[in-house]
């Protein structure tokens, strides 16, 4: 419960103090959008750093010798909870924005946050927004923005099988396919142990990401590019049965 607290008011004095970091970004966009983006986005991958300690989490992270310095990549995820982006966003590099649920759009100062780190909105239930939505992603890689992809669609909420995934949509791949960008599947593990499984309540527990090598789509078999969600699917499949693998050696009780 001290955790939940901390985090509280951790909450608190970030949203009290936001329209002062927001100003400053406004200001540096006459020097430059791509300024102004790369301050907004090392604000948040510092919050998330102090999120992490808050929560106390203890993180195994492998492979982010996998993500390169000066490239635009998508990075294909499984998705378990809000601390996967808490989490991993601070390992990536460059510019990085991700693709979030519509609904999330409606949070006050929270949105406005996403927007500033190159955030796009996406409505699963209008298919002609998201397919504008996808657009919009697309000209982001191209122009150098790293972009964060839920294939799934929607959270996992299998609480007792870790290693489970939903089917990953084809779809979701498009930002690598028509910007030829590379995909670096990510994989987590126990992520949900740290809020979802137990709101309103934050947990301290083990944790593990890893970042596989990139893959350019184009550079596939075509059976695998014709099938691409199935193919990266089976990718952080193996991924995640191999952290499962070094929990249980390293002693872990899940």
């Amino acid at each position: 419960m001290p955790r939940t607290i901390v985090a509280i008011l951790f909450l608190i004095l970030l949203f009290v103090t936001s329209p002062v970091f927001w100003l400053v970004f406004l200001i540096l966009r006459i020097f430059g959008k791509p300024v102004s983006d790369r301050a907004a986005v090392a604000c948040v991958r510092f919050f998330c750093r102090i999120m992490k300690v808050i929560c106390g989490t203890k993180l195994t992270v492998k492979g982010t010798e996998n993500i390169p310095k000066n490239e635009a990549v998508v990075f294909a995820m499984n998705h378990r909870g809000i601390f996967d982006i808490v989490l991993s966003y601070p390992y990536t590099k460059g510019r990085t924005g991700f693709i979030a649920k519509q609904e999330l759009k409606k949070v006050p100062i929270f949105s406005t946050w996403l927007w500033f780190a190159n955030c796009l909105f996406l409505n699963r239930k209008n298919i002609r927004e998201g397919y504008q939505t996808i657009l919009k992603g697309i000209e982001k890689v191209k122009s150098g923005i790293s972009m964060c992809i839920f294939p799934e669609g929607t959270r996992n909420r299998d609480k007792e099988h870790l290693t489970t995934l939903l089917p990953f949509h084809d779809a979701s791949f498009k930002l690598a396919t028509r910007s030829d960008a590379r995909v670096i599947p990510v994989a987590f593990y126990n992520t949900s142990e740290c809020f979802e499984n137990h709101k309103p309540v934050l947990k301290s527990c083990p944790v593990y990401i890893t970042f596989g090598e990139p893959v350019r789509i184009s550079d596939l078999p075509e059976e695998n590019q014709k099938f691409i969600g199935k193919y990266m699917q089976g990718v952080i499949q193996k991924m995640l049965d191999e952290q499962a693998e070094a929990a249980a050696a390293d002693g872990v009780k899940l």
